[in-house]
């Protein structure tokens, strides 16, 4: 009897001992993040936790107190610790779609992967005040839902990326009539030959893009079928052509023929940027594929009205 009640003791007093040693694990303070919004499963999921205003602004350091690369899975990835001091803290999560452990940012550092802060705060310029993202870290569970998503801005730029060049050639073309016309505006009345501003973009527009034809040889090369022959040669052929075109807008006298013959190469220049988009070739925007077509003739068409304008094509005499 005496050894039952012994055995009994003992059962209660470890009931007990694991109610003590349980009890404390249940209130063990945790900190949970959840990440939503990514369009896929590759790559993976990067949280960066701040333990101070300062760290968060990166004036302090280290910079952060954790950063930890994660798996996601359903286009979710969570993530826990347990042995986190008591504090304020931020959170800034990202999708590292590249696996390259860093927070692309190619256009004026706007990030080019989604990304998002705790409180699932958001700032297309820069990072959200410290106010907004930091929360409170204590006993028991601290959750934060992230909902990352891209910057709008980068999102636009990267759109634009296949159309940089002929953004740059746009600017360098109107650049001379842009010029004269805030001069204009600065120092009053003041005439000058909108044509003849324009023949200057245009040449400035043909040594742009002749060099081309000699800096970057090795791809323009590409945008010629393999059956056609002494190909290198006529790239650099007609890169001497557009140099020597755009000396002839100059000459008295030969304007007019020189504009003709200018609008012609473009025309000739068409079917092989049309060769490039359909083969998706890596150059000038052509690995855009066929729909790059639906600004690249558009645009052609653009250079041949600015040529026959430019020059008095359309014109009996030009002063």
């Amino acid at each position: 009897m005496k050894s039952m009640c012994l055995l009994f003791n003992v059962q209660i007093l470890v009931l007990l001992a694991t109610l003590f040693t349980v009890v404390p694990c249940a209130a063990e303070s945790t900190l949970a993040i959840s990440i939503e919004g990514f369009e896929s499963d590759d790559g993976r999921a990067r949280i960066v936790l701040f333990n101070s205003q300062a760290s968060y602004l990166g004036t302090a350091s280290p910079a952060y107190s954790y950063i930890v690369s994660l798996p996601i899975r359903g286009r979710r990835a969570t993530w826990s610790v347990y042995d986190l001091p008591k504090g304020t803290y931020a959170a800034i999560a990202y999708h590292d779609q590249n696996a390259n452990e860093e927070l692309d940012r190619p256009y004026f550092s706007l990030p080019l992967e989604p990304y998002g802060f705790s409180n699932n705060a958001f700032k297309t310029f820069g990072i959200p005040e410290f106010d907004l993202v930091k929360f409170e870290f204590g006993d028991g569970l601290t959750t934060q839902n992230i909902s990352i998503r891209h910057n709008p801005v980068a999102t636009a730029a990267l759109s634009l990326r296949p159309f940089i060049n002929l953004i740059a050639l746009t600017i360098i073309l109107v650049l001379p009539l842009l010029v004269c016309s805030a001069l204009r505006r600065l120092l009053g009345k003041w005439a000058y030959d909108t044509r003849r501003l324009g023949r200057f973009g245009l040449t400035l527009l043909l040594m742009m893009t002749s060099s081309a034809h000699f800096i970057s040889a090795e791809y323009m090369i590409m945008m010629l079928p393999d059956w056609v022959p002494a190909r290198i040669v006529l790239i650099y052929a007609t890169g001497v052509l557009e140099v020597v075109l755009a000396i002839g807008l100059w000459i008295p006298g030969l304007m007019q023929m020189v504009g003709f013959a200018i609008a012609l190469m473009l025309v000739a220049f068409l079917p092989a940027n049309i060769y490039a988009a359909l083969n998706s070739l890596p150059y000038g925007g052509a690995e855009s594929g066929p729909s790059y077509l639906l600004v690249r003739v558009p645009y052609q068409i653009f250079l041949v009205w600015w040529t026959v304008w430019a020059t008095g094509l359309t014109k009996r005499r030009h002063n």
